[in-house]
């Protein structure tokens, strides 16, 4: 049977129509068989929307032709006349695009959804500029009020034991998009299968590097939104199914959004995973539970849960977080992994209250919940490690080394460099701890440098070949403080001297691939700030 959706309240203003029927046209035309009719209290209808001059999707433009038919309009009215209306028929699904600003307001909303509700309809408040959350709205409007769940399900099961017929490994490489990507191009990867996430589309070098078994997207506004930023995701993420065989994992709740923009022939590689109602546990054996927690961000959300579903070791690369002072949006992105500054601009323009948040509050949320799920997954006896560094607590500490993970395609040697200001003397275990790892170096096949303070004796470089005289300065006074209060002449040593005994190993082993581990907490502080300036070889920490 098919369905009315309606709009409320009247629409007065000429220059609100368009925006609106934007969004309308976005959010409904998946659903377009299904709906009866599309009721507005406005203006009359333009013959064209122009969705490119405000920001949206140019495919929209089309799209509203072939809706339009569906639109029925009727002259702006009080709002207390539009709400009576809808109260004597109530439609099955009501979008509210301006929030209550007075009691009056609220109170004739609070009648209309009472009145809806009771019916078996819904209502959802979708203010652009008052509802942080309006693109998500949008799309639980849609999906709960035409959406047949269990037969999307049927579907992406079967469509999930194709994709789980992709494994060739034991170990998967989950990436995010932070800025240590750039690493990955120095990793060897052979032993794994790789997982990918978003805005990665745009990236074909590291693409065809990475060679994904699957692809990830689950977020309203970014991915199924009707934003430019959007649509240049679709556009990137199509590319990427018709060039490589791929599949592309998302939420039921985009499911049939992503397929109406999608050509039918890779309708066979989208799979869409249902939400549960709680994520009082975290969910990923789709065997038993095809169903995923509600989590807040896409390594949560979709990253793990595929993982883990389909292997028992997974490395993590490319989730950096950030510093706690950089706290003007989420996190910062790996550049030929993101799209254009004038495409982020372009997203916060379509969807000023999502932007509007305390990322403060956001990144503590998000820190705990990664620690809550890793630890989860490592109780059910998955192993967890992080392939790149990052300012995320439960990663951080699970960062690991290896002479495959640092070595390239071509399979260079690898050679350890061991970055130890404080190692001064005998005393205490800053020599010893190296001592330790030239034996594990050994071991591996792996060269090893250490890189110890100018204070050392010759009598401990006789004995320890592999120790080098390097740094003036121990770490105490400046990498024991905090980032605000280190000192920089102190730091500017640390990384003048880094890069220049780094450059004459290179030039002395131009045939070997280098990593370097940091040996103290404190040196470790002080490279996070050579990694902010592009230090030039990867670093693994330890404490």
């Amino acid at each position: 049977m098919k369905k009315t959706v309606a709009f409320y309240p009247s629409i007065h203003d000429q220059n609100d129509l368009p925006p609106l029927l934007g969004r309308l046209t976005w959010h409904l035309w998946p659903w377009r068989a299904q709906i009866d009719a599309i009721k507005l209290w406005s203006p009359a209808l333009p013959d064209a929307i122009g969705a490119g001059a405000l920001g949206l999707d140019p495919a929209i433009d089309a799209q509203y032709a072939q809706l339009r038919g569906l639109i029925q309009t009727a002259a702006p009215a009080g709002d207390e006349e539009a709400k009576a209306a809808l109260i004597a028929a109530p439609p099955a699904l009501v979008f509210v695009w301006r929030a209550p600003r007075t009691t009056a307001e609220r109170a004739a909303l609070t009648a209309l959804r009472e009145a809806v509700e009771d019916n078996g309809g819904l209502v959802y408040v979708v203010d652009r500029d008052a509802t942080q959350y309006e693109g998500s709205y949008l799309l639980w409007g849609c999906y709960n009020t035409f959406g047949d769940e269990a037969a999307y399900v049927g579907e992406c099961r079967g469509k999930f034991d194709a994709l789980k017929s992709k494994v060739k490994h034991d170990r998967a490489y989950v990436f995010g998009t932070g800025p240590s990507l750039d690493l990955v191009p120095q990793c060897d990867l052979s032993d794994g299968d790789s997982i990918v996430c978003n805005s990665t589309v745009a990236n074909e070098e590291l693409l065809d590097r990475l060679n994904p078994i699957a692809i990830v997207a689950g977020d309203p506004i970014f991915h199924a939104g009707c934003s430019q930023y959007a649509g240049e995701f679709r556009a990137k993420l199509r590319e990427a199914l018709e060039k490589r065989d791929v599949f592309f994992v998302t939420v039921m709740r985009d499911y049939r959004q992503h397929l109406a923009q999608l050509p039918e022939h890779l309708h066979e590689r989208v799979i869409a995973l249902p939400f549960a109602d709680d994520k009082k546990r975290f969910r990923y054996k789709f065997d038993e539970d095809f169903r995923i927690s509600p989590e807040g961000n896409v390594l949560m959300l979709l990253l793990l849960p595929l993982a883990a579903a389909l292997y028992d070791h997974i490395s993590i690369g490319g989730c950096d977080g950030r510093p706690a002072s950089e706290n003007q949006y989420f996190w910062s992105h790996h550049k030929s992994s993101q799209f254009s500054e004038d495409k982020m601009r372009n997203i916060k323009e379509v969807h000023p209250a999502f932007f509007v948040r305390s990322y403060d509050d956001h990144y503590a949320s998000h820190v705990a919940d990664i620690q809550r799920v890793v630890d989860a997954l490592e109780n059910d006896g998955k192993r967890i490690d992080a392939l790149t560094p990052s300012y995320i607590p439960a990663l951080a500490q699970r960062l690991v080394w290896s002479a495959r993970a640092f070595s390239p395609a071509a399979q260079k040697p690898a050679l350890l460099v061991s970055v130890n200001p404080d190692a001064t003397d005998e005393y205490g275990h800053w020599l010893s701890y190296d001592r330790r790892m030239a034996e594990e170096a050994a071991r591996r096949g792996v060269a090893f440098v250490a890189l110890g303070n100018n204070k050392l004796a010759d009598a401990a470089l006789a004995r320890t070949p592999y120790l080098r005289r390097a740094f003036e300065h121990e770490t105490w006074g400046a990498g024991n403080q905090p980032l605000h209060k280190i000192s920089l002449p102190r730091l500017a040593e640390f990384e003048q001297t880094l890069r220049k005994h780094v450059a004459a190993i290179r030039a002395e082993r131009p045939d070997h691939a280098i990593a370097s581990i940091i040996s103290t907490p404190a040196a470790c502080r002080m490279r996070w700030r050579c990694i902010a300036s592009r230090a030039t070889i990867p670093t693994i920490a330890s404490s």
